[in-house]
């Protein structure tokens, strides 16, 4: 479990020195200058999950526009059904065509605090269609709409 929480700490370490440093940074010259990292909250490993993902046949190309402006394609993957405070609810996954990657974007409570349009979590694909959102990786979203 301590792995983790490090790997996690590494990860949040890695983006901040990407804001304050990298010239591929979202921040100004000047706000880089003031910057001392982003807040995060605090790694609840009991809030792990892992799902089971239905996935889509045929998937679906969707377009979806990123914070910049920008029209970048993902492939509407599949979906997973959970429970929340006794009311069904469904997520749909995406994946990245052209790197693979798998992202789940949705919109929450902090939605609005620095960017209105949503967040979204970096899934990673495990075995036998399953798949674990890193809650503790929730990233404020690129995209500026959240599809269904």
């Amino acid at each position: 479990m301590e792995d983790c929480v490090s790997r996690l700490d590494d990860f949040r370490r890695e983006k901040d020195e990407f804001f304050r440093h990298d010239p591929q940074s979202p921040l100004t010259h000047d706000q880089r200058q003031s910057f001392t990292g982003l807040n995060y909250y605090p790694e609840n490993l009991a809030r792990r999950l892992v799902v089971e993902v239905e996935e889509h046949k045929p998937k679906q190309t969707v377009a979806l526009i990123t914070s910049t402006g920008g029209v970048q394609e993902y492939l509407k993957y599949g979906q997973f059904t959970f429970d929340v405070n006794g009311q069904r609810a469904t997520l749909q996954v995406y994946q990245d065509p052209e790197q693979g990657h798998f992202f789940l974007p949705f919109v929450d409570a902090t939605a609005g605090e620095t960017y209105e349009a949503g967040r979204y979590l970096e899934i990673e694909q495990l075995t036998g269609g399953r798949f674990s959102p890193r809650s503790s990786r929730a990233s404020w979203s690129g995209l500026s709409a959240v599809v269904p």
